[in-house]
């Protein structure tokens, strides 16, 4: 099976052939052997890539998959920045740091479609304990694997963030995404 994905890492053509017959779009076609070989050259020249470990597949279904998921569930898990540096969100716990050695309450203020607004808390220390350090908001793509983030500082400063989900097997997300250049 050869599998073609677009630019966007999208399955673009799911194809199943021998030298006599193609399976394409569920059904079965005979094919001669001159079209055989113009679309091996077809596949080949275009730098197709056939599956063999799935593993762009499987990024596929988990994307899908979450893209159904409800926006505070698909908040849920480890989010990688461009540096590398990841920050992890649970229930109403955000951790940070590069074992998850810092530990923030976050409250959610308000929820639309691909938005959340949330508020960050100090959890340890005289100074920090309970105190509101900043508001987010955090908007998703529809995939829900790729997050802009955007911290406004109690004391006034203003961080902006792009992140993509990880797990433990994969990047789900991916920095060239086009969801990224519209902001």
């Amino acid at each position: 099976m050869t599998i073609l994905f677009d630019n966007n890492g999208v399955v673009s053509l799911s194809l199943s052939m021998t030298k006599k017959a193609a399976f394409y779009n569920g059904e079965w076609h005979t094919i001669d052997e001159a079209s055989y070989e113009r679309i091996l050259t077809y596949i080949n020249k275009n730098k197709s890539e056939e599956v063999l470990n799935d593993d762009k597949l499987r990024i596929q279904m988990i994307q899908e998959n979450r893209s159904n998921m409800g926006i505070i569930d698909a908040l849920v898990g480890v989010w990688m920045r461009r540096d590398g540096s990841k920050l992890k969100f649970t229930e109403n716990i955000l951790y940070q740091g590069n074992n998850f050695e810092y530990e923030f309450e976050y409250r959610i203020s308000d929820i639309s479609e691909d938005t959340i607004q949330l508020t960050v808390y100090g959890m340890e220390g005289i100074l920090l304990k309970d105190k509101k350090l900043s508001n987010m908001t955090l908007r998703f793509d529809p995939t829900k694997s790729h997050m802009i983030t955007n911290k406004n500082m109690v004391g006034g400063m203003t961080y902006k963030d792009k992140l993509i989900l990880v797990d433990e097997e994969f990047q789900i997300g991916n920095f060239d995404d086009l969801f990224f250049l519209e902001d």
